[in-house]
């Protein structure tokens, strides 16, 4: 049987720490406490498998590789541009070659939410050229083109949206 000791609790939070194990029917503070570091446990894994898109840790197997210096300072680079582990960029490269489909990066996500509010914001101006179009003078352009374009941009915004909800529930 393992010992874990806990230092610095003094006598008042040792009176309340019994208060608390009684609530949650624990006979004393170390049973609370193996309880609470097994919720904490419980929890941290619930996290990891929603994380990587799963609850059943047995649907999952691992794989050691061993990499040639290139391949590996590859991964590693890869990574690093991605802001990823060379293991997360292995295992995209993997899911790309069985799948066919390219796995979005945080990175490239992040630039694909960029470009759409950037595109709604140019959407929005163009609406409010086309509106003073219309109420006062025709200029070079007219209200009919600045139409056209902002519904080539809403063709766009919602393309690059349905990428990204694709993305998602690919992992949910």
């Amino acid at each position: 049987m393992n010992v874990l000791k806990v230092y610095g609790i003094d006598g008042e939070m040792m009176k309340k720490l019994k208060i608390i194990a009684k609530q949650k029917g624990c006979n004393g503070v170390s049973s609370l406490a193996k309880w609470l570091l097994n919720q904490a446990c419980l929890e941290q894994n619930s996290l990891q498998a929603i994380a990587h898109g799963t609850d059943d840790e047995a649907g999952k197997y691992r794989l050691e590789l061993k990499l040639f210096p290139d391949d590996y300072q590859y991964l590693q680079a890869v990574a690093a541009q991605q802001h990823m582990s060379a293991n997360a960029v292995a295992v995209q490269l993997l899911r790309y070659h069985i799948t066919k489909h390219p796995e979005l990066s945080d990175k490239e996500e992040e630039a694909l939410y960029q470009s759409n509010y950037q595109l709604l914001r140019i959407g929005r101006n163009l609406n409010q050229i086309a509106r003073q179009l219309n109420s006062f003078e025709a200029g070079n352009i007219t209200a009919n083109e600045i139409r056209q374009l902002s519904a080539i941009i809403d063709k766009h915004t919602e393309q690059v949206s349905e990428v990204l909800h694709k993305h998602k529930r690919r992992y949910e």
